[in-house]
């Protein structure tokens, strides 16, 4: 077994993920899609000792319950609200890059600025 120092936050257990986006359009190919990466991530880090333990995703845009089985698979405890929304295509997205400043994000009316090259994956709570 790898020492799981090499991993950010060996020691997290529990992730929440709300109103999070798994996709930037209902039927985006898999390969872009959060689900396929955040799969990876979970099995990466119980494979070397540094196990999410349990996931919770609320009010979720763009997943399909087919993802959330899998999350399912590779988590102890999964929790979800069973809310989806759809959204045909997001485009405004709020970086989360190192030095952003948020306000450089909106417009002066309070509208995201679009930015194809940042995606907002929604709110995650490290526990």
């Amino acid at each position: 077994m790898q020492p799981i120092f090499h991993y950010v936050l060996p020691e997290l257990r529990l992730v929440t993920l709300a109103r999070c986006y798994f996709a930037r359009y209902p039927d985006e190919d898999a390969e872009a899609r959060l689900t396929n990466r955040l799969l990876n991530c979970l099995m990466e880090r119980y494979e070397y000792g540094a196990e999410i333990e349990q996931l919770r995703v609320m009010h979720a845009v763009n997943i399909t319950e087919e993802e959330i089985s899998w999350l399912a698979e590779v988590v102890r405890t999964m929790d979800w609200d069973s809310i989806v929304d759809y959204e045909e295509e997001v485009n405004s997205i709020v970086s989360l890059s190192d030095g952003y400043d948020d306000e450089d994000d909106f417009d002066s009316d309070g509208s995201l600025i679009d930015d194809p090259y940042n995606m907002y994956f929604g709110d995650v709570l490290l526990w």
